[in-house]
């Protein structure tokens, strides 16, 4: 061993591995003695010796606390290697990825209490010990104190006789229920679970539960008033101890109430979005921010008391919890949303690179190049790449953007900006108080927020003339005709000192955030109106042509305000004519002429894509559909096209009856049944077309015993039938191809039977009737297969397509129901009944779960406010819950055997229409 190769010992067994501990103590730089280095030396080889994974778990292991920890940090992980090491393999395996987190902490306290907890899982067993110590490193980022919280809740939890299945269940449980805590209040949280585990063990799930339910959201004093009125309890009910922690009793909600500061978004989210409606004639689109994927970006970490705008949507904070009031942080949530809206207002996202252009705002960048069509990316991110540090130039957008919307916003809503804005300066005010203040807060508080300049700003002549030259630069712009491509203007006169003063000799900034608020995001403002660039770019293309002249980000703000269906009197203030001169930016305005574009250009199916339709499509409708996600209906947002199934099959028709005549033959008596006789006789009357002789006989009586006889004398015979229009509407999706238990065919097949036999009764009893089935792909591509309408006969055609039917593609229920209503609606029968089979819950193309089950509920909710019977029936499918909130708890039939469709089918139909 030599000073330069401190680890030769190891060249026999490894020589990569000897250069590799080489370099990693070279640059760490500890002073290692020889007797440190055969420590280490002699460690990794036993490791070797009995497994090699823990042998390369214990290379790791060294490498990195060679080049993060100390000396004596070695000398414990050796020794308590060695230690465990001797039990088995598989233990030093686990320890020699826990340790080294926990040394890295230079913590002794943490040390021991880990070597306490250690020993406290050995002493029930090696199996103990992998789940619960794998989740320490992770659960204790973020926080000095959750390492030893989480330690001492599995000494609490451990520390006492239990069963082996217990301590498993127990062992798995706990660290996956700690690493869901928010990790700000995860050591505050586990402490309390501690004190009401040392009570009582089997309070740890009620308080999971309660967690869940609401106690997430009280802050640290909160909690512990809470659990402590809980503890009282234990000593009157250790049940009502459990119920109150677990927010399943009347006291415990109530206490939680009380005590709770927090405000929900849940709570307000439909206020908010009605505000939204109101403030930018949008429905309302108010997101949690939990619904965003948090990017690897340092902005969005551990920032969830913020909001954020994808140009489409509102996100805000699931929770405001920054105060110790309600009303402050109900404030705070309601000014977060109306600083945000102002965004959506005031176009900050019709954001042009080519308007930019045509303004002369880019003079400084003249290669940016306007955002290619084929391209999903927004304009936002085309702009930002023309400089070396992206994320910057965002940040200087953000800022003056922020700055023109809050002038704006002063001017249309000054009440609000006097009320709200105060919020967002003490927050900022409290960011510059902090030595040494970021210059873009300093900037975003002078200019966006109308904040003093520091002093220590002040003092430093160079940041404080680039801070006033800003000032000036923003302030040069009148706000009431400022645009957001003028603030680009400003990101490209400014960048290059801005870049120079917050680099501090590195390559980027130091990621920047706004107080209660997040920088515009490219890649969410692409992802959020995707679609409605594609629309925008092909509504350009065709204006174009005509020689009229539109901007992207107008024609994007106008599909997405009118869903994609834009009109002539749309359009027109938003085109000019094309220049004669193509170097010439500006075109000759519209405004005020008469605008007549060809129907073509405004097309609906055009401006959706490239849209392949069948030949045999006869008619395309476009239905509405509730979005759960904003709480309102989109409008005009699924196109429905009606289908005539193409080939025939009457083979399958005329086997069936066969194959079951004699059900045929008691389904049309029983169907008889149905159908009313042609007079009936209604008694007694006033007047009428004959004498009722009972009614005579009475009136003799009355007579005879001296009472006053009734004139009710008379019989009437009127004409009785049927007045009753059912659509039976059949899922044809893909599911239904599957194999039938216990038959030989698919379920379609067994609905196709029960479509047959339903015919051949509603034959017999003389109702109008109509058939359909419904599947498709995405929302322009819904399809509704006409297989019988109401005033056609059941013809060999139409025997012959039902027996063409094959399964098709998805299921987008709720535009089916609302198309069969449509239908349903054109009969004036007195009794209406959509009968819908299918197989499972709706299912299609960003129309999935809870989102499918609210618009197909919404739907049927429609249907029946128009007087139409609705009645589901599921086949091949065991009973859930899940279909209560899909069709109601009385308007389903959950057939779990296929086979026995035919049958209910026309019991139920019965039931339904019998007079």
């Amino acid at each position: 061993m030599t000073a330069d190769h401190p680890f030769d010992a190891l060249t026999p067994f490894d020589p990569e591995l000897t250069r590799t501990l080489t370099k990693a103590s070279q640059k760490g730089g500890l002073p290692l003695s020889a007797d440190a280095v055969s420590d280490i030396v002699d460690t990794i080889l036993l490791g070797y010796q009995q497994e090699i994974h823990f042998g390369e778990a214990l290379t790791n292991a060294y490498l990195t606390l060679l080049g993060g920890g100390t000396l004596q940090a070695i000398t414990v992980f050796g020794r308590e290697i060695r230690k465990v090491a001797s039990r088995s393999a598989a233990l030093g395996h686990h320890l020699a990825h826990v340790l080294p987190s926990v040394l890295l902490t230079r913590d002794d306290t943490l040390l021991d209490t880990f070597q306490t907890t250690l020993a406290v899982l050995l002493a029930k067993g090696e199996y103990l010990v992998k789940a619960p110590l794998e989740a320490l490193s992770a659960i204790a980022a973020g926080d000095d104190d959750n390492g030893p919280a989480y330690l001492t809740l599995l000494q609490a939890v451990f520390d006492r006789p239990l069963s082996y299945n217990r301590c498993q269940y127990l062992g798995n449980l706990l660290p996956r229920a700690i690493l869901q805590l928010q990790a700000p209040r995860r050591s505050v949280q586990t402490r309390q679970m501690t004190r009401l585990v040392t009570a009582d063990l089997n309070l740890i799930e009620p308080f999971l539960e309660g967690l869940s339910r609401g106690l997430d959201l009280l802050s640290a004093e909160a909690l512990n008033r809470f659990v402590t009125r809980g503890l009282a309890l234990a000593g009157e009910d250790p049940h009502a101890t459990r119920r109150f922690v677990a927010l399943r009793s009347g006291r415990g909600q109530a206490a939680c109430r009380s005590l709770q500061t927090a405000v929900t978004l849940d709570r307000l989210q439909a206020r908010l979005n009605r505000y939204l409606q109101a403030r930018t004639g949008q429905a309302g689109r108010v997101r949690p921010l939990s619904a965003i994927r948090q990017p690897q970006d340092a902005s969005m970490k551990g920032r969830i008391q913020a909001s954020t705008t994808d140009g489409v949507h509102l996100y805000l904070p699931d929770a405001v919890d920054c105060f110790s009031s309600r009303a402050e942080n109900t404030r705070l949530l309601y000014a977060m949303a109306k600083f945000e809206a102002g965004l959506l207002e005031f176009d900050t996202f019709a954001f042009d690179i080519e308007r930019a252009r045509d303004m002369g705002c880019l003079a400084d960048l003249p290669s940016v190049p306007s955002t290619p069509s084929n391209e999903t990316v927004s304009d936002f991110s085309t702009f930002s790449r023309q400089f070396d540090t992206p994320r910057l130039a965002l940040d200087l957008l953000t800022l003056f953007e922020h700055a023109r919307v809050c002038k704006k916003m002063a001017i249309a809503y000054p009440g609000l900006v006097r009320s709200a804005l105060p919020l967002f300066r003490d927050a900022m005010r409290s960011r510059l108080a902090s030595p040494p203040p970021n210059l873009l807060d300093t900037c975003y508080g002078v200019i966006a927020l109308d904040l003093a300049m520091p002093p220590t700003i002040q003092k430093d002549l160079a940041a404080a003339a680039l801070v006033n030259d800003l000032v000036g630069l923003f302030s040069a712009h009148d706000p009431l005709t400022m645009r957001v491509e003028h603030c680009a203007g400003l990101v490209t006169a400014c960048y290059s000192r801005v870049r120079k003063s917050v680099a501090n000799g590195t390559d980027a900034p130091i990621p920047w955030a706004p107080p209660y608020r997040l920088v515009l995001q490219p890649e969410r403002l692409a992802a959020a109106s995707r679609e409605a660039d594609q629309q925008a770019d092909r509504l350009r293309a065709r204006l174009r042509a005509c020689g009229l002249k539109s901007y992207r980000g107008d024609l994007r703000q106008l599909m997405q305000r009118t869903a994609g269906h834009p009109t002539a009197e749309d359009l027109e203030q938003l085109v000019c004519r094309l220049p004669a001169n193509t170097d010439d930016c500006a075109g000759e305005p519209m405004v005020g002429q008469a605008l007549r574009l060809p129907a073509e250009i405004i097309d609906q199916t055009a401006l959706s894509g490239t849209i392949e339709d069948p030949d045999d499509v006869d008619r395309i409708t476009w239905q509405k559909e509730w979005s759960a996600l904003i709480g309102d209906y989109l409008h005009e947002h699924v196109r429905v096209r009606d289908r005539r199934i193409g080939g025939t099959d009457t083979a399958f028709y005329e086997t069936m009856l066969s194959r079951r005549d004699g059900l045929v033959t008691q389904i049309k008596t029983a169907f008889e049944l149905l159908r009313p006789e042609g007079l009936g006789l209604l008694r007694p009357w006033v007047e009428g077309d004959d004498f009722d002789y009972r009614a005579l006989l009475d009136v003799a009586l009355d007579r005879k015993a001296g009472r006053l006889p009734s004139d009710r004398l008379y019989i009437k015979r009127v004409k009785q039938r049927r007045d009753v229009a059912v659509m039976l509407l059949v899922d044809l999706s893909r599911s239904t191809s599957n194999i039938v238990a216990g038959a030989n065919g698919s379920v379609l097949d067994v609905t196709k039977e029960a479509m047959v036999l339903f015919t051949q009764a509603l034959e017999v009893v003389g109702d109008a009737y109509a058939v359909a089935g419904f599947s498709g792909t995405g929302r322009l591509g819904v399809d509704f297969f006409r297989i019988k309408d109401f005033d056609e006969p059941l013809s060999a055609g139409v025997k012959g397509t039902l027996g063409a039917l094959t399964p098709q593609r998805s299921t987008r229920m709720g535009a089916a129901v609302r198309r069969a209503a449509l239908e349903l609606m054109t009969q004036e029968s007195r009794v209406r009944l959509l009968l819908l089979i299918g197989d499972g819950f709706p299912n299609d193309t960003e129309y999935k779960g809870d989102y499918a089950v609210q618009d197909t509920r919404k739907a049927i909710a429609e249907a029946r406010s128009r007087g139409i019977i609705t009645q589901a029936i599921t086949v091949n499918l065991p009973a859930s819950p899940q279909l209560d909130d899909l069709y109601g708890p009385v308007r389903h039939t959950v057939i779990s055997n296929v086979n026995e469709l035919p049958d209910k089918l026309l019991r139920l139909y019965g039931t339904l229409t019998r007079a």
